[in-house]
Parts: structure tokens; C-alpha cells; sequence
């Protein structure tokens, strides 16, 4: 089930190709329109569908409503959030209880390097989001290709960003280790990471080189 503005429909677009390429019967698939109030509709066809895992796309309003209302309804199957309202501290905040073994993907998992994200969480009262911390990367790789240019020319800058393997720093907390740019600029060291629930932490249990625990398949 996906929220209908772009976030929502080009995940939806994704895992139906990734769902197709692994073998796996989609036997759900539902657009919902962002800001939903009632989402009981959505969690019965997920009952009817006898479905063994659910994952929703949702930002943070909608998938406490999601959530909230399967926990209750005794639905207790895998649920893999899309990011977004899924791995905010938030989520945590809104649920209590019901967040416990939640899924996620997430591009930048906060537990990979805590020697640099615990900074911000003594800052700042919660763990380091994603987003902070793929900006604190973004931040040192520019740094460091002024330093190895030596100047603002950027011609000079774009020939060092896509031809450099970029390491130390901030780099470290991406999940490649480092961070190296194709031509399109993507950042080819990065994989995808899922993380769970335990308590108010969320924690990498996938791929295995990155977990710091094992997946609970049951809530």
C-alpha cells in the first residue's frame, strides 16, 4: 500500500519490479491519497488478502494510522516501511509499543558509525536521521574535493567528484564505507539496509555485513 503523490508511486513502481524479479505474488497492491483519515478500508483488504508481509509507503501521519490500526486489529505480520514516516524518531514517539519490530529500508543507518552520530545525539536529544547524516557526508566530500583542486573552478571540482574514491570522515558512516560517483552521480559504494525497531532504537539487521542484530519476523 502506497500514498498516491510521487514518494508513494515510484516505490510502488520499484517493488512491483523487485517483487516480480525475486518470485514473490503481490496480492495487494493499493494507492491511498496522502493525508488519509480513515484507514480502515486499506487494513481489511490487507486481512482479505492473506498477505505474509505488508509494506507500506507512507510519510509519518499515514503510517502511524497504518500501523496503529493493524497492531490493534491483531495483524501481526511482517511490516517493512518505506522510510520516510518509518525511521523518525517520531514513529517511535507516536506508537510506543506498536513501532517494536517494525521494519525499514534506509540509505544511511545511524549504528554503522556511532563513533560519529552519537555527537548528534548528545546535540540534539535523539539519534542522527538519515537525512543528517547523507548531508554530513555530502558536506565533507565537497570539502574534500576543494581540498584536492585547491580551488572553486567547476570543471576542476566536477573531474574530482566523478573520479575520486572518497574515504575518512563522514564518508565512513555511508554504508559502502566511502563514497564513489558514477557518471550520473550516484554513489556506487551504496547499498540497500534495512532496519528494526528494538525499543526507541532502530537497528541494521540486513545485509548481514552491516547487521547489529537479527531480524524478529513476528511482533
Amino acid at each position: 500500500m502506497f500514498e498516491d503523490t510521487a514518494y508513494g508511486t515510484s516505490q510502488a513502481g520499484g517493488l512491483r519490479n523487485g517483487a516480480k524479479a525475486a518470485g514473490i505474488e503481490i496480492v495487494m497492491d493499493e494507492g491511498y491519497p496522502l493525508g488519509i483519515t480513515d484507514v480502515t478500508p486499506l487494513i481489511n483488504k490487507l486481512r482479505a488478502s492473506n498477505a505474509q508481509a505488508v509494506f507500506p509507503v507512507s510519510y509519518l501521519n499515514d503510517s502511524l494510522q497504518i500501523v496503529r490500526s493493524m497492531r490493534q486489529q491483531k495483524i501481526d505480520i511482517p511490516t517493512i516501511g518505506g522510510a520516510a514516516g518509518y525511521i523518525i524518531p517520531d514513529f517511535e514517539k507516536g506508537l510506543g509499543p506498536f513501532a517494536e519490530n517494525v521494519f525499514s529500508i534506509t540509505p544511511a543507518p545511524y549504528d554503522l558509525a556511532p563513533e560519529l552520530t552519537e555527537r548528534f545525539r548528545k546535540r540534539y536529544g535523539y539519534f542522527m536521521v538519515h537525512e543528517a547524516v547523507e548531508f554530513a557526508a555530502t558536506v565533507d566530500v565537497l570539502a574534500q574535493a576543494l581540498e584536492m583542486t585547491k580551488s572553486t573552478n567547476l570543471d576542476a571540482l566536477r573531474k574530482v567528484l566523478h573520479g575520486t574514491k572518497f574515504t575518512g570522515g563522514w564518508c565512513k558512516a555511508m554504508t559502502g564505507g566511502a563514497v564513489e560517483f558514477d557518471k550520473t552521480g550516484l554513489n556506487v559504494l551504496s547499498v540497500p539496509v534495512m532496519n528494526q525497531w528494538r525499543g526507541k532504537e532502530l537497528v541494521t539487521v540486513w545485509p548481514d555485513a552491516f547487521a547489529k542484530a537479527k531480524p524478529v519476523w513476528k511482533t
